[in-house]
């Protein structure tokens, strides 16, 4: 008898605390993005994260802190999961949180974790800092740790000893939509410290109901300029008022639609909150955003810099930039051979007359700033790109300019010129081939000769 009830408390007890656990949805990729949605969750051990791994192919693997881009020795990685047709549901990876202590992750495919593809659980007020350990940046510049914004009263905490913590949100960059980390989970009293870097972004209050629109007497730090980029220039901050989940939206343009939204304490919500804010069908009415049309007389021209290809890659990381005229983008072109083509967004895998082109520039050791192609934006309309190799556009390698939200539009018109076929856009090779087609993209190297594909691939 005594035997029984102690199997049944034991089951009860595990029974109760699969019930308890908490299941966090991650979104993985999508046209055209190298990204997790959430980028970083808080999670208690026992709880469940769930990825949904869109298109194209990429992985969730744990490192270090430190050593953000490498993958730690026996720690959790899902391989490679290709998604090509982009199918929600298609490839789910689930992992068990053991314990409350940070635990990091990055994408393994080609240089997407560089790009800044990272994920954490329970990363504190750290998370700001593994994404500038991974792409190279200077971390956010430190603050004074005294200051009168953001000493909340005693009454706004939840315990007469506790003291606030402090979050650091890093909003844009040169060609970034983005606030990183894009959601904390934080404590009534806590700060939020936004250090707004280029171009010109907002802090805006919303509903979860309406993403895009400004919420009547709701927080909003107007527009912050900053076209030279400067770390600490621009800096807002919010002070934490309660445990419910707060919304917000960059007001700048198209930035919400294009999935630059925020949140505070979201639970299992936020990938909800960043579809509608993508699937809104107009912007918010919010003050001009003029600031960022036109820098400054004095201002001096911002340098992207992109990756293109590389092992195995047909990427251009990231795809796309937004740029005002006088910008300058830096193609770093790896393995093996690609080019930077421009076309119209109709016809995506065509050149377009007089367009931009790189032409073709084989780099086969893979070494970085052997190909350096620059290109100078001439005004802030949308400017499409593709790589001319092969059926390299086909399996999805295209750029954009200034493409507001019709990024993943173009990039289906790209892929729906002709299917690749299986996993091709992963695993083949970027070695051009002539096969005898009348395709006017094998026309370079049918006029190259015999002597010249030998002299290729020797």
């Amino acid at each position: 008898m005594f035997g029984q009830r102690t199997i049944s408390l034991a089951a009860f007890l595990v029974l109760s605390s699969e019930a308890l656990a908490a299941t966090h949805k991650v979104v993985v990729g999508g046209p055209g993005l190298l990204t997790y949605v959430p980028s970083s969750v808080e999670a208690a051990a026992g709880d469940i994260i769930e990825f949904d791994f869109l298109a194209r192919n990429h992985t969730l693997t744990q490192s270090s802190f430190d050593t953000p881009c490498s993958a730690s020795a026996g720690g959790v990685d899902s391989g490679f999961r290709p998604n090509i047709e982009n199918v929600a549901g298609k490839q789910i990876f689930t992992y068990t949180v053991t314990n409350i202590s940070p635990a990091w992750f990055f994408c393994g495919q080609g240089a997407h974790c560089e790009a800044g593809m990272v994920f954490a659980v329970n990363p504190g007020n750290k998370f700001a800092e593994y994404v500038a350990k991974a792409t190279g940046a200077s971390p956010p510049a430190s603050p004074p740790t005294s200051t009168s914004t953001v000493t909340p009263t005693p009454s706004s905490t939840s315990s007469p000893t506790a003291a606030p913590v402090t979050h650091k949100v890093v909003v844009g960059g040169p060609g970034l939509l983005t606030y990183v980390p894009s959601s904390v989970e934080a404590a009534a009293g806590d700060i939020i410290e936004f250090d707004f870097l280029a171009r010109n972004h907002t802090l805006t209050q919303s509903s979860f109901d309406t993403p895009c629109s400004a919420s009547a007497g709701g927080v909003d730090s107007g527009f912050r300029p900053n076209i030279e980029n400067v770390a600490g220039k621009q800096i807002f901050t919010y002070t934490v008022t309660n445990t419910s989940p707060a919304w917000f939206f960059c007001g700048q343009g198209t930035h919400c639609k294009a999935g630059m939204v925020f949140a505070v304490n979201p639970g299992n919500k936020f990938a909800e909150y960043v579809a509608k804010a993508t699937s809104a069908s107009t912007p918010t009415p919010t003050a001009s955003p003029t600031p960022s049309s036109t820098p400054s007389p004095t201002a001096a021209p911002v340098t992207h810099k992109v990756i293109v290809g590389g092992p195995g890659q047909l990427t251009y990381v990231p795809s796309s930039v937004e740029a005002v005229a006088g910008d300058i983008i830096e193609f770093n072109i790896l393995a093996r051979n690609h080019t930077v083509t421009q076309s119209s967004f109709d016809t995506p895998c065509s050149a377009s007359a007089g367009g931009v082109t790189s032409g073709f520039r084989p780099n086969l050791d893979n070494v970085s700033g052997k190909q350096i192609f620059t290109y100078t934006v001439v005004d802030s309309s949308p400017a499409w790109f593709f790589c001319d190799q092969g059926t390299h556009c086909e399996s999805g390698m295209v750029f954009a300019v200034n493409p507001g939200s019709k990024f993943a539009d173009y990039l289906a018109k790209a892929n729906g010129t002709t299917t690749p076929s299986g996993n091709a856009t992963i695993v083949t090779p970027d070695i051009p081939a002539y096969t005898g087609s009348a395709s006017s993209r094998a026309a370079p190297w049918a006029m190259a000769g015999v002597a010249g594909l030998l002299a290729f691939f020797l």
